[in-house]
């Protein structure tokens, strides 16, 4: 969501290439549809094989390097 908020209003721009991509390829709505669905499928397969540390691990990442900054750049 934050992500959409961001690009959709032209505050911050995408930082993942790939998404970047998408989203100036098939739209923003499309795009984020896209990265979530392939997140989820891809935690549920790491789930799927007990990977628990794993996930743990990634969704720390994925605060400090995503959830974060797009806070503090959406918020200042």
């Amino acid at each position: 969501m934050l992500t959409y908020l961001g690009v959709s209003t032209g505050v911050a721009t995408e930082g993942n290439p790939l998404v970047a991509w998408y989203i100036t390829t098939f739209g923003i709505g499309v795009a984020m549809v896209g990265a979530k669905t392939m997140a989820i499928a891809l935690g549920a397969a790491l789930h799927m094989r007990a990977m628990h540390r794993t996930i743990g691990l990634l969704a720390l990442l994925y605060l400090v390097v995503a959830v974060l900054p797009w806070t503090q750049t959406l918020f200042n």
